[in-house]
């Protein structure tokens, strides 16, 4: 008899493999040096993400957020992703930043960084099957 617990650990650790390789952390940075892994266990990791990098090697800011594997009972799914903002870090003087979407079960993370002349916007969802990242690149009116 397969032991249920053990089963369902085995798939998420499958498919959180695969969620890593998707948004490129297998390693400390992906070759764009926007997405650098700063933890990790055998059910979540934190990025950071780097926001308007085609200014400069740090960008305007960056969005850490934490994505987790929750179990869903009660539905026919095995399991979801919970993305979570821990920290928003604004690098270049004169820039503000506003969440216009936080995160949560399979749903997405959205900030705006802004300055008197320019804006950036970042957005990033994650759930099982499906990464997608946008770091935004810098235009000024």
């Amino acid at each position: 008899m397969t032991n249920l617990r053990t089963r369902g650990t085995a798939i998420k650790v499958a498919a959180w493999a695969l969620v890593a390789i998707v948004i490129g952390t297998g390693s400390t940075a992906n070759a764009a040096g926007r997405v650098i892994l700063l933890d990790s266990g055998v059910d979540f990791f934190v990025v950071q993400d780097c926001v308007g990098c085609n200014v400069g090697p740090d960008g305007v800011g960056a969005v850490i957020s934490l994505f987790e594997i929750v179990d869903l009972p009660g539905s026919t799914r095995v399991f979801a992703v919970e993305t979570t903002i821990l920290d928003i870090l604004v690098f270049e003087e004169g820039w503000t930043y506003q969440v216009k979407k936080d995160g949560g079960i399979d749903a997405a993370v959205e900030v705006i960084f802004e300055s008197p002349t320019c804006f950036v916007k970042y957005k990033s969802k994650v759930e099982p099957g499906r990464t997608k990242v946008d770091h935004g690149a810098v235009r000024c009116k």
